[in-house]
């Protein structure tokens, strides 16, 4: 066999093993099963074994017309608005990020319309998932607030990455005690033990952002970092860790805005920090919206078929579906420096993934 042979050999043995696919951000993904847009705002996307799984809040399917953002908010709004009623938890499967396959409309059951705690009215969003090997479960965290206002963080547990999830209520209800908790992300580490950190923010005053630690289990809070831009309001984000270096992601208040937000990051040796401010990597337009008009809700981990490990910004396009439910996200590989500073993002339609 000559040179030239054994190099075609090679190459015809790594195509075999990957494949490559198409990622759309300028379309919806569809549920394969109605041939629908799927149901899953903000939220995450994971990799558990050869499956991937979207978990997100499944919005009530009213008009964008009757959508208020943030800056729409005021003493002429009645509770409860589009977005924030009637809203459960979906989970949709895929082997190849293409098909997808709904696993459950309503993942945490006991979570239902009208819920009611302390006689306020409850609405829910963000679902995290990880994977806890020690006790072979899945551990979600998501927000819950309170009449719109940000109350705190529940936790529901899972021997499938399809549910259904029981409330984990021994921890509290909510289980935090931290003063208006808001968004969050879930981040496991690949040490030994497999740590688990919290990434939130709080809309308290002062505001700030904050990294915590989890308990063996992943169900409680052990330890949580100093703030983050203590002072300011900011939302949505992700933590991850790539190397030996830690990084934080989040960007200002959004809250269903179509223009999209900014993506800062900053970064540290130390999961916990203290964490230095790097760069913003979602450019603001001279119209007033953003390069991706999108608000960050996490990095997700994706191995490739090479079995290099990606960092995927997912960021919903609020306002992009003919109802509210069917708003959906801005998937894209981030891209780095040779020193570890991520580099500014741009609008893809689509891009190329090769697949396991």
């Amino acid at each position: 066999m000559n040179i030239l042979t054994a190099v075609a050999v090679v190459l015809s043995a790594y195509v075999a093993e990957g494949t490559l696919v198409a990622i759309y951000n300028d379309k919806p993904r569809i549920d394969s099963g109605t041939g629908l847009p799927l149901e899953a705002g903000d939220g995450c996307l994971r990799q558990f074994g050869d499956k991937y799984y979207v978990y997100g809040t499944r919005y009530q399917a009213c008009p964008q017309s009757d959508q208020k953002f943030c800056y729409e908010w005021g003493s002429n709004i009645t509770w409860p608005m589009c977005g924030w009623r009637n809203m459960t938890f979906s989970i949709y499967s895929s082997s190849d990020l293409v098909s997808w396959k709904l696993e459950s409309a309503n993942a945490v059951p006991e979570m239902v319309t009208g819920t009611v705690i302390n006689n306020r009215n409850m609405a829910f969003f963000e679902p995290a998932v990880v994977y806890n090997k020690k006790n072979n479960n899945y551990v979600m965290w998501f927000v819950m607030t309170q009449d719109g206002d940000h109350g705190g963080q529940g936790v529901a547990v899972s021997d499938s990455p399809t549910g259904p999830f029981i409330l984990d209520k021994h921890a509290g209800y909510p289980v935090t005690t931290m003063n208006r908790s808001a968004d969050l992300y879930l981040y496991q580490d690949d040490d030994e033990d497999q740590t688990a950190y919290l990434k939130h923010n709080m809309n308290g005053k002062p505001p700030a952002n904050y990294v915590s630690r989890l308990s063996p289990d992943y169900r409680s809070v052990v330890e949580t970092s100093a703030p983050i831009e203590n002072g300011t309001y900011y939302e949505g984000g992700g933590i991850f860790k790539r190397g030996n270096t830690w990084y934080v992601m989040f960007g200002q208040g959004c809250c269903f805005c179509k223009r999209g937000g900014s993506s800062l990051v900053y970064t540290s040796s130390n999961p916990l920090g203290p964490y230095v401010y790097q760069t913003s990597i979602n450019r603001l337009l001279s119209n007033g919206s953003y390069e991706v008009p999108a608000q960050q809700f996490g990095v997700s981990g994706i191995v490739s078929a090479a079995g290099e490990k990606q960092y995927w910004y997912t960021g919903m396009r609020f306002g992009s579906g003919s109802v509210k439910s069917y708003d959906f996200q801005y998937w894209w590989p981030l891209q780095f420096s040779p020193n570890g500073t991520v580099m500014p993002m741009i609008w893809e339609n689509s891009f190329s993934f090769d697949r396991p």
